[in-house]
């Protein structure tokens, strides 16, 4: 029988509870204020502050190269959001190269454990599928922006694909990177293809759901480990 996973909150040590309390107020507080207020001074800096707590998260709890990388991702996706929120239009494309290095990190963490089975073949395929209707709705874009555009779909189609072949799978990391191709969508139907009312809350707030899925399974997974090892938290071993 697999040991029980420890619930989150009880495992969790100080530093973390107020981790996720400086994610939780922040990113709400960004959402909160974005229909009423935004752009207002400081307003990356609310922007910024949900994922520097995920980012503290991972460097904390997710051993290993993988937690460095992931760490990193986390920094990288900081930074896009940053540029994003200075200027969405004019810094577009700078914005999209921070996400793209941020997916490539991710893509590179999962990669430290790939493992492929016959049944994950299924998900896989539907991930293809849907990055190639994307593309076919996206084909027609502005020709200066269509390379960068379709590079950065491959890069995220491959970032989630990641997700589903992990080693030791864990749904919520799955969930997270799905979550992630759908904010991203979003962005890219709205800014290209149709306007979508209340696009920006949309998007930011599937964005801060997907990531803290991604490192939150990684937590819960790690934690998973720990009790199948029969380590408590702050044991050290793993």
């Amino acid at each position: 029988m697999d040991a029980p996973t420890p619930s989150l909150p009880a495992s969790l040590q100080t530093p973390d509870k107020v981790l996720y309390g400086l994610f939780f107020a922040f990113a709400l507080a960004f959402l909160a204020l974005l229909p009423v207020a935004h752009p207002y001074p400081g307003s990356f800096v609310v922007k910024l502050i949900p994922i520097l707590a995920l980012a503290g998260l991972a460097l904390r709890n997710i051993p290993g190269t993988q937690g460095k990388l992931l760490f990193v991702g986390m920094l990288l996706s900081g930074a896009g959001d940053v540029i994003l929120d200075i200027d969405r239009v004019g810094l577009f494309i700078p914005g999209l190269v921070a996400f793209l290095l941020a997916h490539i990190c991710y893509i590179a963490a999962f990669a430290t454990e790939l493992h492929f089975t016959p049944k994950r073949a299924v998900p896989l395929t539907l991930l293809l599928v849907y990055a190639l209707v994307i593309g076919w709705f996206l084909k027609d874009i502005p020709a200066d922006k269509l390379a960068p555009v379709m590079a950065y779909l491959a890069i995220i189609t491959l970032m989630a694909m990641g997700a589903f072949l992990l080693r030791r799978p864990f749904p919520l990391i799955a969930i997270g990177a799905v979550a992630f191709m759908i904010s991203d969508t979003v962005i890219a139907v709205n800014k290209f293809l149709v306007e979508i009312p209340n696009s920006t809350i949309i998007n930011i707030g599937i964005y801060y759901a997907a990531q803290c899925m991604i490192i939150t399974g990684f937590l819960l997974r790690e934690r998973r480990l720990r009790a199948e090892a029969g380590c408590g938290p702050g044991c050290g071993c793993g």
